[in-house]
C-alpha cells in the first residue's frame, strides 16, 4: 500500500517523475499495489 500527498503548488512533472522512479523501485510482477492518495491533479477543468 502506498499514500501519496503531492501540495497543489507542487511540480507536476518533477511529481512524475518521482512517481515513476517509486513504482520502478517496488515493482513486483507478483504483487499487488494499491495507491491512494492526494494528487491534486485537476481533470475536469470548468469552463466559465
Amino acid at each position: 500500500m502506498l499514500s501519496i500527498y503531492r501540495p497543489p503548488s507542487g511540480n507536476m512533472h518533477v511529481f512524475l517523475e518521482k512517481m515513476e522512479r517509486i513504482l520502478l523501485k517496488i515493482r513486483d510482477d507478483s504483487a499487488k499495489i494499491f495507491i491512494a492518495g492526494d494528487f491534486n491533479i485537476q481533470i475536469f477543468l470548468r469552463k466559465v
